[in-house]
Parts: C-alpha cells; sequence; structure tokens
C-alpha cells in the first residue's frame, strides 16, 4: 500500500524543519506547544486522534491488561517522575524573573582594647534586624529565554510521557496476542498429536491385519514424536511471554494471566493515503520539535549573556547597640550595579558557538524523527498488504490439504496406495495450521507496528 501523500508532507516537514530553525536568532517567540492540525478531505476525515487505540481490537482482557500497565508500569512512572523534575525546573527558572525578598536578624558581642591605652577592655553589642532584595533587570531577555526554554523541555518532557505511553501500551497489546498464539498453538499442538496418534493405530490395525507394513508404524511414530518435541518450547515461549506480560504491568514475573478461547481477529488497517498532519500528532515528533526551540533559546540566552547585566539591590532594618533601642535607629541601602566582561578568553563567545552548535543537532534529531516516522508508516502499511494476502493464501492451501488428506486416507484404507501420501499430507497439514497461527499473530503485530508508527491512532 502506498502513501504519495505522506511522500510529498516529507519533503515540505524536513524543508520547514531546516530552514525554519536555522533563522532563529536572539529571543525568539515561544514555539506553540503542538502544530496546528488542518481537517483532512475525503473519507480520511474520521481519521481521529485515539488515546485508546488498542480498544480497536475489541479484546476486553486486553483493555484490563493495558489500563493495570498504564497504572503500574515502572518505566512509565519513571517518565512521570522526569516530568515532574522538568516542570519544577522551569519554574525554578522562571522564578528568577522575580525579585529575591531575603530576612534576617543577628545579635552580635565583640571586645576590644581601650583607646586610653591603659589596658582595659572595652565591650560592646551589636543587634540587627531587617530585609534585603536582589533584582537583576532583564535587559536583553536572557532571563526571560532561559525561562522560555525550561518550559520547552518540560513539554518536550510531557510528550516523552505521551510517547512512552504509546510504547508500553504497544508492548503490552504485542506480548498478550504473542501469548495468545502461543496458547493457540499449544492447543493445536495437542490436537495434533491426538490426530497422529489415532493414525498410529489405525496402522497398527492394518498392519495385524496384514495390510500395512512395519515401516508404515515407524513413519507415523516419526511424524507423533516430531509433534510432541514441539510441546517443550512452545510452553517454554508461554512462560516467558506471561513473565514479560507481568513485568510490563508491574507484577511478579509468576502472577496468573488469563486466558481466551481463540486468537482475537485484527481491525482493519486505515485506508487511502494517511494525511501528512496525522504523523505531526506523534508524541516523540513533537518532543523533538520543542527540544529545537528549548535549544534556540538557550542560544539566544547565550547570546544575551555577552551584554551587560544591571543588577538593584535595596537593604532596609534596624541596627542599635541595645535591644531596647533596636526600632529607633531605621536604616536603608539603595544600590544599582552594571557589570559586563572585558576579557574572558573568549569563553562566552565559545558559549555562544556551543549554544548554536546544540541548535542545529537538535534540527538534524527532529528531521531524522520525522524521517523515521514516514518511513515507519510506508512500511507498516505495505507489511499489513502482504501479510493480509500470506493469511488468505495460507488458508486456501489448508482447505486443499484437508481435500488431500481426506482422498489420500480413503485411498490408503482402500488398499489403493501406500501410507506415504497419507503421511506427506498429513505433515503438510499440520504445518500449515502452525504457519496460520503464526500469520495471524504477524498480522496483529503489523497492526500494533502501524498503530505504534502513527503515534497510538487509528480511525
Amino acid at each position: 500500500m502506498s502513501s504519495p501523500l505522506l511522500s510529498r508532507g516529507l519533503a515540505a516537514v524536513l524543508l520547514f524543519t531546516i530552514f525554519g530553525f536555522m533563522g532563529c536568532s536572539g529571543t525568539p517567540e515561544r514555539v506553540p506547544a503542538a502544530p496546528p492540525v488542518t481537517e483532512p478531505d475525503g473519507p480520511l476525515r474520521a481519521i481521529r486522534p485515539d488515546p485508546f487505540w488498542w480498544k480497536g481490537f475489541s479484546d476486553p482482557l486486553l483493555d484490563v491488561l493495558v489500563e493495570t500497565a498504564l497504572h503500574e508500569n515502572l518505566r512509565l512512572k519513571t517518565a512521570f517522575a522526569r516530568l515532574e523534575t522538568a516542570r519544577a525546573a522551569a519554574a525554578q527558572a522562571g522564578s528568577r524573573l522575580f525579585p529575591g525578598i531575603t530576612g534576617e536578624g543577628g545579635a552580635g558581642r565583640s571586645r576590644a582594647i581601650s583607646p586610653a591605652g591603659d589596658g582595659d577592655a572595652v565591650y560592646s553589642n551589636r543587634y540587627t534586624i531587617g530585609v534585603a532584595a536582589a533584582y537583576e533587570v532583564d535587559l536583553w531577555g536572557r532571563l526571560a529565554a532561559l525561562r522560555e526554554g525550561a518550559e520547552l523541555d518540560a513539554l518536550a518532557a510531557q510528550s516523552d510521557v505521551a510517547a512512552m505511553r504509546v510504547t508500553i501500551t504497544a508492548e503490552v497489546a504485542e506480548a498478550w496476542f504473542s501469548l495468545e498464539a502461543e496458547r493457540a498453538r499449544l492447543k493445536l499442538l495437542r490436537e495434533q498429536i491426538q490426530t497422529n496418534e489415532t493414525y498410529l493405530k489405525l496402522t497398527k490395525l492394518r498392519f495385524g491385519q496384514g495390510l500395512a507394513g512395519a515401516a508404515d508404524i515407524y513413519q507415523q511414530r516419526v511424524q507423533l514424536s516430531g509433534t510432541k518435541a514441539q510441546l517443550p518450547l512452545t510452553l517454554a515461549r508461554i512462560a516467558r511471554l506471561s513473565h514479560r506480560l507481568n513485568l510490563l504491568m508491574g507484577r511478579a514475573p509468576q502472577s496468573p494471566i488469563p486466558e481466551i478461547s481463540e486468537i482475537t481477529d485484527p481491525p482493519a488497517p486505515p485506508t487511502g493515503d494517511l494525511p501528512t498532519t496525522l504523523l505531526q500528532l506523534r508524541p516523540d515528533i513533537e518532543a523533538a520539535r520543542l527540544r529545537v526551540a528549548a535549544a534556540d533559546q538557550r542560544a539566544a540566552a547565550a547570546l544575551a549573556d555577552r551584554f551587560p547585566a544591571l543588577r538593584l539591590s535595596l537593604s532596609t532594618g534596624f541596627r542599635a547597640s541595645e535591644i531596647a533601642q533596636l526600632f529607633e535607629s531605621w536604616i536603608w541601602d539603595l544600590a544599582a550595579a552594571l557589570s559586563g566582561t572585558i576579557y574572558d578568553g573568549g569563553g562566552e563567545a565559545a558559549a555562544v558557538r556551543r549554544a548554536r552548535s546544540v541548535v542545529q543537532e537538535r534540527i538534524w534529531e527532529y528531521a531524522g524523527t520525522a524521517l523515521r516516522a514516514y518511513g515507519e508508516v510506508e512500511d507498516g502499511l505495505a507489511q499489513i498488504a502482504g501479510a493480509q494476502e500470506y493469511l488468505e493464501a495460507l488458508n486456501q492451501q489448508i482447505g486443499l490439504a484437508e481435500n488431500s488428506l481426506r482422498e489420500t486416507r480413503s485411498r490408503y484404507v482402500n488398499g489403493l496406495s501406500d501410507y506415504l501420501p497419507v503421511l506427506t499430507t498429513l505433515q503438510t497439514l499440520q504445518r500449515l495450521e502452525l504457519e496460520r497461527i503464526d500469520a495471524r499473530r504477524s498480522l496483529l503485530s503489523d497492526r500494533i507496528t502501524l498503530c505504534r508508527a502513527l503515534g497510538g491512532y487509528w480511525i
């Protein structure tokens, strides 16, 4: 399935990324938290953001598992902790735009030799109480740029949480459907073992009647043994997937996982050309874009730091030598200082170059993230189309193999052929049945991958 609109939109996104951000300098205006989303035309107007994308699989047990993971997954809790850290850093950076006010009070006693030269000591007391305020006038927008950068970092961390949410839900769905497939494989293997045992009994019966040779018995025993040999590996995969699913839900690996009767049918994929605006909703793309804007704000702050800084200070209070007279002597002090670097060996210029190089780095990271997103969607659409055709072909082969097995078995029972055609057809049918389970699991996995590539959104 091709998406020409995605291909055309890719060039526009990359050009906007490279030329839009490279032109930023000084103290730029704040980049909005989310890009404008235009309304798609045609049948794809039904595409909408859906944070509960997994409900499209109509699997109640999956809904329960995902909700548990969203509350208990440790990686998601870690991402929330990083978000709170970024928000606190943004609040701290914003506080520098306001005056800092401190209060102090003190008492002291000092001893000195009398100036009369008689060797006597002179003692004096000192009592103070007051407040002091300090404020840096943001002449060049340095503090505002630092605050904007920290707030953009916090928004990027929020997008990281959304991206982690998509990742965790996709991993839970992937593990759950893989577990379903392995349980279905185990059920099918047990059914195949029963079938092989039935054929073995039939062969032994015909051997007792002189209608079959010993080789037929050995061949069927080999088939039965080969089927049984797959049971331990399947049980091991079931145990491993159960452990992984429990860990994703923040539980002990040995916790029980509910079972279902059959594999869930995957929902239909999107049809037609996906609008480019859909990928703009991917949280990892949004986080990368916000980090470009945050780096640009820091570059502006580094540039403003090369200009002189104006700092104001005010202190006022009371001072006396006797505590009873403390509030009788009011003092105050007001000062302004303009300071700037004359020579620092090129340190500030290097800081500006470093900040600008970080902006370039973030730009290319953003472009790479957008490029990978388009590639993932194109790959997902192509993979789903191929997997669907393969599953349909498998169903046709299984139907033909079932008909062939009935015919060869009938000819064998009636003495018209030996056992080899029966065994060959039986092996083919059982192999195709196992491949169909893998194909259905792969199709579900492809659906999940496409949901993840679209940022967790569906029709």
